[in-house]
């Protein structure tokens, strides 16, 4: 991403929405879409999203991972996120995904999952 620049939301709401209506079955669009609408604070359509990708695609992690996210925007609590990271595979433990930072930024002094 170019410094200074911020991604088009709604641009990336409508692509999305369009790969969907191509092919109804496509994970990655539902999250892609999710993502946007995480971001423009829209945590409702998020989580219906990310619901959708997860009913596609059982094993789908960023899933599962967004939807925490945006439950976590709402300002749910810990027991939530700790049924989604548990249901979600193996990839989403990697340091390199920001679910542990994450973490820590909404739950500080909480100590590690």
């Amino acid at each position: 991403m170019i410094t200074g620049c911020s991604p088009n939301y709604d641009r990336i709401i409508a692509d999305s929405t369009k790969g969907i209506e191509r092919n109804p079955d496509d994970a990655e669009a539902y999250r892609e879409r999710a993502s946007a609408w995480e971001e423009k604070g829209d945590y409702d359509q998020a989580i219906a999203d990310c619901t959708k990708a997860i009913k596609i695609d059982r094993d789908d992690a960023n899933a599962y991972y967004f939807r925490a996210r945006a439950v976590a925007s709402m300002g749910s609590h810990r027991s939530f996120w700790w049924r989604e990271f548990s249901k979600a595979s193996a990839s989403l433990w990697s340091p390199s995904n920001g679910a542990i930072q994450l973490w820590g930024r909404y739950f500080p002094g909480k100590g590690h999952l």
